[in-house]
């Protein structure tokens, strides 16, 4: 698609909808940007100067007083959104940033690789990045992980060497793939489907659909990485005309042979007909069953895209995780401190509490996305030791888990951690998994992450001190 000229509604301006922005204006596009929020930010709006685009109001979108070639969606707006309703009433094509950034690249025929799933895209995303890096500094990555899709695509453009793009290495949201039209991943992955942001979509099952979306444009020649472990998605993609590829860390639910696996602690790779095992599971830095699939996962997913083994083990041994999954803060007096504000679902919350034996203190709570929290009373009394529950969900959260003793509701996270201190002993574990978004009391889980770290440091420091 050629865009110089063509008249291109940006609708939201964070991440997303500025990448897309700078992305079109770089291709010469005229750029109107439409928000619900007030614009109002120095630096936002000098950006949208020096780009030459305008912003409109609501009426001057809703009431068609410009004739738009094209609209960009950012994952944040949803597809109900009145104007956009408006928008495809009057025949204009919606589509969304990630779609932008595949329109872009196709041209230059640059293979995709793309990871969605409930939980775990993130640090399976940049394990594959980092195995491709073993083998060429020539690769784009980003998405709903770092920088968005569209500003990492401007930059190599900048830079000049988009045509010798070895992959483009994208995380991938069930809000991105919504408006997707073309996009087609050679290798797309699914890690695992559990509830979530059921308080955008209608159903379980819609939510559900919405991730296979990743698999909707694959072929016989494309991959498919999946969790056979998963219940919910294994019958899901059984009439998919995709090249399935699985992994296992237990037990497969269906009838699929596992290409990956983890067997008598070594994560276990298929290899022409036979298997090798690649490397312990002791011998990772990352901890947890989570994360055993995540290394199994990202090595298919290099392995069909032509990654060496070397490239593939190596990468394993020396990752240490991400910030704010399970993130390691420090021990203070024997007692641990973990940082997973990036557990933002009660199934995410399982995986974390399952990597350990007992004596957790967890922080639960935030903005509930109508999670069930239910299943995380079978750790009560056994694994958890006790629950700080914090923000708005708190009450939702305190039934759920059966307005059980061992819980204390708090309001934010300073008094948490005043909590968290007092009641733990030496040989506990106090972990921040919450369950729930952020939005409540932070901008985003990375400022929730970092609060929490600034305050467990800061209190080791004035017990010190």
């Amino acid at each position: 698609m050629d865009f110089r000229g063509k008249k291109i509604l940006v609708m939201g301006l964070g991440r997303s909808g500025i990448g897309a922005l700078r992305l079109l204006s770089h291709l010469g596009a005229e750029v109107l940007i439409y928000d619900d929020r007030e614009i109002g930010d120095p630096e936002t709006l000098d950006l949208i100067r020096r780009a030459g685009a305008s912003i409109l109001g609501r009426s001057e979108v809703s009431e068609g007083v410009t004739a738009f070639d094209l609209a960009v969606l950012s994952p944040g707006i949803r597809r109900d959104h009145p104007l956009v309703r408006s928008l495809s009433a009057r025949g204009v094509k919606v589509i969304g940033e990630l779609e932008l950034g595949y329109i872009v690249t196709i041209p230059y025929r640059i293979p995709w690789l793309a990871v969605t799933g409930t939980n775990g895209k993130s640090t399976t995303t940049r394990l594959l990045e980092l195995m491709f890096r073993r083998e060429t500094p020539k690769v784009l990555a980003g998405g709903n992980i770092g920088d968005a899709i569209t500003q990492e695509i401007l930059r190599v453009m900048e830079e000049g060497w988009l045509p010798e793009c070895r992959a483009v290495v994208a995380e991938v949201s069930s809000f991105q793939l919504e408006t997707i039209e073309r996009f087609r991943p050679v290798t797309g992955a699914v890690l695992n489907i559990t509830p979530d942001h059921l308080d955008r979509y209608d159903s379980f099952e819609d939510y559900a659909l919405t991730k296979l979306r990743i698999a909707r444009n694959q072929g016989g020649s494309d991959h498919l990485v999946i969790n056979l472990d998963d219940p919910v998605l294994v019958p899901l993609t059984r009439e998919l005309a995709t090249v399935k590829v699985g992994f296992s860390s237990g037990n497969p639910v269906g009838d699929e042979e596992p290409a990956a696996i983890l067997r008598k602690g070594w994560l276990a790779f298929r290899d022409g007909a036979g298997w090798i095992e690649l490397i312990r599971e002791d011998e990772l830095l990352i901890r947890g069953r989570h994360n055993m699939e995540n290394c199994l996962a990202a090595g298919l997913m290099a392995r069909t895209a032509g990654v060496g083994w070397d490239a593939v083990r190596e990468t394993l041994e020396e990752f240490r995780g991400l910030p704010h999954r399970m993130e390691y803060i420090g021990e203070f007096e024997g007692v641990r401190f973990y940082n997973d504000s990036k557990g933002t679902n009660p199934a995410a919350v399982e995986k974390s509490v399952e990597g350990f034996v007992g004596g957790v203190i967890l922080i639960l709570g935030g903005r509930d996305k109508d999670g069930d929290f239910r299943p995380l009373r079978r750790f009560l009394g056994s694994t958890v030791k006790q629950v700080i529950i914090l923000g708005e969900a708190r009450e939702k959260i305190h039934r759920h888990l059966g307005s059980t003793s061992e819980a204390v509701l708090v309001e934010g996270m300073k008094e948490a951690v005043d909590e968290a201190f007092r009641s733990s002993a030496p040989g506990d574990t106090v972990l921040l998994s919450p369950g729930c978004a952020s939005f409540d009391q932070y901008g985003n889980f990375e400022e929730r992450g970092e609060d929490f770290r600034r305050l467990v440091t800061g209190y080791m420091e004035r017990i010190n001190g």
